[in-house]
This record gives C-alpha cells, sequence and structure tokens, in this order.
C-alpha cells in the first residue's frame, strides 16, 4: 500500500492487485464459483436459457460461502453478504419476474446500497480525498447516464440516474479497501452500465450482449469479494481533540471581603 497526505490525513492508495490468503475450504468453495460461472458464460453463448439460470442460482452462494471461510465475522462481512443476496434474487429472479429490468434494477439497487453501507468506514482511504481521480468518476458516470438516460423514457430514465449514481458513489467507496476492490467497482460499471445500453440505447442490436454482461458481472462480484477478504479493519475515527481545563479564577482580595 503506498500512502500519501492530503489534507492532513494519511490516505492510503494500492499498489497492485493483491490475491487474498485463504483455506483449504474457501479455495473448494472458490473453484465451485468458478466452475459455475464458466458453466453460465457457456449456456449464455449457446442460449441455453435454463442452464444459465440453475448456474446463477449456485453462482453467488458459492461466492458467499468464499467469504464466509475467509474473513471472520464483523461489519464487513454481514453487510457484504446481504449485498450477495440482492444480487442474487436478481441473477434468477428478476429474469422470472416481469419486467425483467424494472427488478433487476430494484434488487441490485438494493445491493448496491448495502455495499455502501459496508464500505462507508473505508471512505478516508478512498478517492473521496483525491479530487483528479474522483472526477474522473463523476464524469464517466455523468457520460454513461447522460447517453443512456434519453433512450430510457422518463420512468427508466430516473431510475437508471439513482441507480447510476448509487452504483458509482459504490465503486468510488471500494477503493478504500485496496486495488483488488477497485478494479471489482470499475468492472462493476462496465457490467451495468452493459446492461443499460444493450436494452434501451441498442435493444437486440449487440451480439452476444449476454455474454460481456455476464462475464464482466462474475468478475466483478469476484473482485469485490476477493478485495473484501484481503481488507484489512477500517481508520479509526478521529478522538475528539480534549478540551483545555480552564484555570481556577483568581479570587482578589476585595471579592473575599
Amino acid at each position: 500500500m503506498g500512502e500519501s497526505v492530503i489534507g492532513g490525513r494519511a490516505a492510503a492508495w494500492p499498489d497492485s492487485v493483491a490475491w487474498p490468503d485463504m483455506g483449504r475450504c474457501a479455495r473448494i468453495w472458490l473453484t465451485v464459483y468458478v466452475a459455475v460461472a464458466v458453466v453460465d458464460l457457456i449456456a449464455e453463448t449457446a442460449h441455453l436459457f435454463w442452464v444459465a439460470l440453475a448456474a446463477l442460482i449456485l453462482a453467488l452462494p458459492a461466492l458467499s460461502a468464499v467469504l464466509v471461510t475467509s474473513r471472520p465475522r464483523d461489519r464487513l462481512r454481514h453487510w457484504v453478504l446481504a449485498a450477495l443476496f440482492f444480487g442474487w434474487l436478481g441473477d434468477w429472479l428478476g429474469d422470472l419476474l416481469v419486467p425483467h429490468i424494472a427488478w433487476k434494477i430494484g434488487f441490485f439497487l438494493l445491493g448496491h446500497l448495502c455495499f455502501l453501507v459496508a464500505f462507508w468506514p473505508y471512505r478516508s482511504r478512498s478517492v473521496l480525498d483525491r479530487p483528479g481521480l474522483l472526477a474522473c468518476y463523476a464524469l464517466g458516470i455523468t457520460a454513461l447516464l447522460a447517453w443512456v438516460v434519453p433512450a430510457a423514457g422518463w420512468l427508466y430514465g430516473s431510475a437508471l440516474v439513482a441507480y447510476g449514481l448509487t452504483l458509482g458513489f459504490m465503486a468510488v467507496l471500494a477503493t478504500g479497501l485496496g486495488a483488488t476492490a477497485t478494479v471489482g467497482g470499475i468492472v462493476f460499471i462496465i457490467s451495468d452500465m452493459s446492461i443499460a445500453i444493450t436494452s434501451f440505447v441498442y435493444p437486440g442490436r449487440l451480439e452476444h450482449a449476454e455474454l460481456l454482461i455476464m462475464s464482466t458481472y462474475l468478475v466483478a462480484q469476484l473482485l469485490l469479494v476477493l478485495g473484501v477478504i484481503d481488507a484489512s479493519d477500517p481508520p479509526a475515527g478521529r478522538k475528539p481533540t480534549p478540551v483545555p481545563a480552564s484555570r481556577p479564577h483568581a479570587t482578589s482580595h476585595h471579592e473575599k471581603d
């Protein structure tokens, strides 16, 4: 981890993506996740809907097991598991309920809100303290929304604005956990915005769109979980500056009298 002092505070910034230490059980669950992800991508390519759906039903539970067997029970793990749960609902229930895109936006919005709560204690290590990098995130999300929202109409456009801002803020806070989570947040933006583009801007016109969306999505979830496993404890909050005790008021001879 590299450190720079910004605004009187030490802000950590990751040097490279690191592979966290995991036990045997976690590595087994990771292998299951990768295998299920590969099956899903093959099924997406072959247009085998029910095979892809079955793989997605298994994917995030396997990834949750990786997290549970790799990180002690704490606040971060609790909220990331909640985020994975809502993502899991969006994966399969969002494909069964109509309209699909509305249900998916709802479930994944709840998931990203859980990620926000999970990552919030790490905000002092994130790009919130780096105006130049923060501006890159803001410009990227703004440009994508400006492209997609007009084609989505008023109702879906409003939902996409709320979703896009939440997604962007999640990716910003993920930078506080390290390089792995940082890349995961960026890949999540690519994946989710690919859904919006293929649903509203170029509906049904991009070949292998599902393969692009699902491959980036599965990689993003994996990178976020690996970043969480490798994350240290959040920075301790600032202790309030003690107020110096006031000196006792000297009593004059006149007051004594």
